[in-house]
């Protein structure tokens, strides 16, 4: 009997031996992998730093590259906190319930993306030049943006309208040539016959086909029917001028 407990004793300390040491290799497998997926998160937050100390020496060599990428047609919002500070109706700026303005759109853009010019998007003819560190950029629904771009397109062509007739009106006047009808009759003229002065303009007495006389500006026969003119001036314009200074006297 004594032999028979020593054996059961002795078989059960070797299962309790085997299981111990199976569980210590269970747990030692489970701190294996404890220890890998460690290890790998550490190698995925040093790479992680790393390329954040990339960016952040980037950002000090070259400051420009955190300066949003702004574009014409987009929407932003002003900062309103200098305008709230000096307002005697506001106590503290930080609370105010509306620090940043209503929508804006963006117009041009610099070459060095510091400054926007952007316009009212309510009313395009308010106009403003911030920098880029006084605006922040603003989603709004397509509803509202395809209201606001049409406000926008109509003043922009009320404006041109308005640009261009004030242009006009302060171009000096000109005075085309008056254009004759295809049907108008037209007149001949046969001969000039006489020259005069009157009312300190010169006048010349045309003869028309079909025999009326006429009296005529001088710029408008000498320009109209210049061989006619000529004529006249060789062959009897000067006694023609003689004839009407005696009947003048």
């Amino acid at each position: 009997m004594f032999k028979d407990g020593v054996v059961r004793f002795v078989i059960r300390a070797a299962e309790d031996t085997v299981a111990a040491s199976e569980t210590a290799k269970e747990l030692q497998l489970r701190q294996v992998g404890v220890l890998r997926r460690a290890e790998k998160h550490l190698r995925k937050l040093h790479t992680e730093a790393e390329g954040n100390a990339i960016l952040v020496s980037d950002e000090r060599l070259n400051p420009e590259s955190r300066i949003p990428q702004y574009e014409v047609g987009q929407h932003v919002r002003i900062w309103l906190g200098k305008q709230l500070k000096t307002d005697p109706l506001v106590l503290n700026a930080r609370l105010a319930p509306h620090r940043w303005s209503e929508p804006w759109r963006v117009v041009a853009v610099s070459a060095d993306r510091k400054t926007l010019d952007v316009v009212l998007a309510r009313d395009p003819l308010q106009y403003e030049r911030v920098s880029w560190m006084q605006v922040k950029r603003t989603f709004l629904e397509q509803e509202v943006r395809d209201a606001l771009e049409g406000v926008f397109q109509r003043t922009m062509e009320q404006k041109k309208l308005s640009q261009r007739d004030a242009e006009l009106a302060r171009a000096p006047a000109k005075w085309a040539p008056e254009k004759r009808a295809a049907n108008e009759e037209q007149f001949n003229i046969e001969r000039v016959l006489q020259t005069r002065v009157q009312n300190r303009r010169r006048e010349v007495l045309v003869l028309w086909e079909g025999g009326e006389k006429t009296w005529e500006p001088f710029g408008v026969i000498k320009k109209d029917a210049p061989e006619l003119w000529e004529e006249f001036q060789a062959q009897g314009g000067r006694a023609s001028k003689a004839a009407s200074a005696r009947s003048k006297k």
